[in-house]
């Protein structure tokens, strides 16, 4: 039995997963980006440092796994931390750095529709730059990444500022005061949030909680200059590159290691799960892990099983079965001809299966299924003459070839 919030990847969700990911790994290569992998495999304390002990995430999310006393040992929930242990354990002292990822992550969730407690996760890190052009550059990736699956008109571009711990922590003081008197009207889990990370209140999903938070201050009534200049250019640039975003004031990320820019990219296809990318800027991420000065990071990550959903309700299957050419011998004395042929069919460049089992009209029911372009028939009478019969399934056109030309011919075929 399959362990809940699991599913086997069958082949046509796997031709999904590899064209979304042959897609980004093809934008993340303009980009000038290197693909990276961290085990799945890490210690919990690495996500305790970074993203709190009280989160979800590690209070109620983390697969623990039964390891010695003085061990704890989790499934990663989450590959950013990971990758910057990489860095400050690698790369230190060779920044800046671009980094890209893909793989399965782990968290114990109620399972939802594109929500599961394995899932599939592909990402990007810059570390080593602080310049709010890397932003720009992020986001520019994550759309061009969209426009190439050309799902990016069902998609959004939502856009904030959360400033550094100044301006953080004066808006925090102000949110406070004038959430407190609504104190009893907020939902149970804004009301934790009010008082463990009053931030995440922004991000309330209540519809009684955001009419509170209409009249709240705003965190840009507190920006200092500096981030209203990186703000106002990373919006400027967004423009002229015809990226359209929307700037949501509620929207921040729910770690505290956030600052700067944060953003999401949502789609109104797939109902509540509608997030399909979120990143921002984390330069502090690095001095939780132990570094001594900051690491200026920017990034992003989106969940692949959302985006295959996304696919296939906008645009289809996008990745096609690749057409296969099948062969079988009339008698068995011909298979090791089959087997010799298959070989050097498969040298030519084409795909190709040797059937053994069943009758003529089995293996013919095979080459259907296995959507076959072309089947190579071998009868004695063809086989004592050293050729051939080839069958275009779509047609069920034959003709002769003979052995020595037939991988020169299924090239010219199939290639067609």
């Amino acid at each position: 039995m399959l362990v809940k919030g699991t599913y086997d990847v069958l082949p046509q969700k796997m031709r999904q997963h590899t064209f979304v990911c042959k897609v980004f790994r093809d934008a993340c290569g303009f980009y000038g980006y290197e693909e990276v992998a961290t085990p799945i495999l890490e210690s919990g304390s690495l996500f305790e440092r970074t993203l709190g002990a009280s989160s979800d995430v590690v209070s109620k999310e983390m697969f623990f796994l039964a390891a010695r006393k003085d061990e704890k040992i989790v499934l990663r929930p989450e590959n950013t931390a990971g990758v910057m242990r990489l860095c400050l354990g690698e790369f230190l002292q060779d920044l800046p750095k671009r980094f890209f990822y893909f793989g399965p992550m782990f968290r114990y969730e109620r399972p939802q529709m594109g929500r599961y407690r394995q899932f599939h996760q592909l990402g990007m890190e810059c570390l080593g730059s602080a310049g709010w052009s890397s932003d720009v550059e992020a986001i520019q990736l994550a759309w061009t990444f969209l426009c190439n699956l050309q799902i990016q008109k069902h998609a959004t571009l939502e856009i904030n500022y959360i400033g550094g711990e100044e301006e953080r922590s004066a808006y925090k003081n102000a949110l406070k005061a004038y959430l407190e008197p609504y104190k009893k009207d907020l939902t149970p889990e804004s009301q934790k949030r009010l008082e463990k990370n009053i931030l995440r209140v922004l991000d309330t999903k209540s519809e009684s909680d955001k009419d509170i938070l209409r009249n709240a201050p705003k965190i840009r009534d507190f920006f200092t200059e500096g981030a209203r200049h990186s703000f106002s250019h990373i919006c400027e640039a967004l423009v002229a590159l015809n990226i359209p975003y929307v700037e949501n004031p509620y929207l921040v990320r729910g770690l505290d290691y956030y600052n700067g820019s944060v953003f999401e990219i949502t789609t109104q296809e797939l109902g509540a799960q509608s997030a399909i990318i979120g990143g921002g800027r984390y330069d502090s991420l690095a001095t939780c892990l132990g570094a001594k000065t900051l690491v200026p990071a920017v990034g992003w990550a989106a969940g692949v099983e959302r985006l295959t959903l996304l696919l296939g309700k906008v645009n289809g299957i996008r990745e096609k079965k690749r057409p296969v050419v099948t062969i079988f011998a009339l008698d068995d004395v011909y298979m090791h001809s089959a087997i010799q042929c298959a070989h050097n069919i498969r040298s030519a460049g084409v795909p190709c299966v040797v059937l053994q089992d069943g009758s003529l009209k089995s293996k013919m029911k095979t080459s259907n299924k296995m959507e076959a372009v072309y089947t190579v028939l071998m009868g004695q009478k063809e086989m004592q003459r050293e050729c051939v019969v080839v069958r275009a399934m779509d047609s069920g056109d034959e003709q002769e070839v003979r052995c020595s030309d037939l991988a020169t011919f299924l090239k010219k075929v199939y290639c067609a």
